[in-house]
């Protein structure tokens, strides 16, 4: 009986998540069965909400958000979430001062 020798093939590498950053006005949000919001859409823009993602003010639709996060697969998907001040930086309201 003859054996076939079978090359290893090298894994195939994950890219690294390119990051993004995107501010503007909070126009959608979609929610999962259980309430918490599993989508949002900021000026336009499509964003997946996870488990994982944190929320660091209360946000609604109509205000002024940053989104932070990765694009995975062509796939926005927010890490953090914030209100956005006047002057375009987050506003961190919730952190003490």
């Amino acid at each position: 009986q003859e054996i076939e020798r079978i090359i290893p093939v090298e894994p195939k590498r994950e890219e690294m998540p390119t990051a993004f950053r995107i501010q503007g006005i909070l126009q959608e949000t979609s929610l999962d069965s259980e309430g918490r919001p599993d989508r949002l859409l900021v000026s336009g823009e499509r964003i997946i909400v996870e488990a994982l993602s944190e929320f660091i003010d209360e946000v609604f639709v109509g205000n002024s958000v940053t989104v932070e996060g990765v694009i995975r697969e062509g796939i926005l998907v927010a890490t953090t979430i914030s209100l956005t001040a006047d002057d375009g930086t987050s506003d961190g309201t919730s952190e003490e001062q």
